[in-house]
């Protein structure tokens, strides 16, 4: 596997991806060795918000739930006898706190198709959406960078 070394300016962005593309699962040739900037970028202003933040670690929120609603052999289990399927969302989020969005993977849903699905759901319900396969799948981080800008 392939190392990513995060440069700490653009102009090494090349050379690091050049030496990327001749490592071999995270090797380097030594030669090489001292031309890699190793250290780690400087943190986000936020992290320090995001670590002190309102929820207590002795209370952590959990989410559980699962990867989709359309299931039409949860009717009468999961879901009410008789719903239809336009409903399974709004059932499902009765049951449970967050779902896996695995649509988001293979394309990226309309501001409609996501207000839908907001409104049917309770404040607080998580969408834990994937990411979208052209970044996670079909190209190396950094590959296209056109994809997450």
């Amino acid at each position: 596997m392939k190392r990513f070394v995060q440069p700490s300016t653009a102009r090494q962005f090349n050379h690091v991806q050049e030496l990327l593309e001749r490592m071999d699962f995270g090797k380097v040739d030594i030669k090489d060795l001292g031309t890699i900037d190793f250290r780690l970028p400087e943190d986000d202003p936020r992290t320090w918000l995001a670590l002190t933040g309102s929820t207590h670690p002795s209370r952590p929120r959990i989410g559980i739930g699962a990867p989709v609603w359309s299931v039409k052999d949860w009717v009468g289990y999961v879901y009410p006898a008789g719903t239809p399927n336009k409903d399974f969302l709004t059932e499902y989020a009765k049951q449970f706190n967050s779902i896996e969005l695995n649509s988001t993977h293979y394309g990226t849903p309309d501001s409609e198709t996501i207000k839908r699905w907001r409104d049917s759901t309770p404040d607080g319900f998580k969408f834990n959406v994937k990411f979208l396969q052209e970044i996670s799948h079909r190209f190396p981080l950094g590959a296209d960078l056109k994809l997450v800008t």
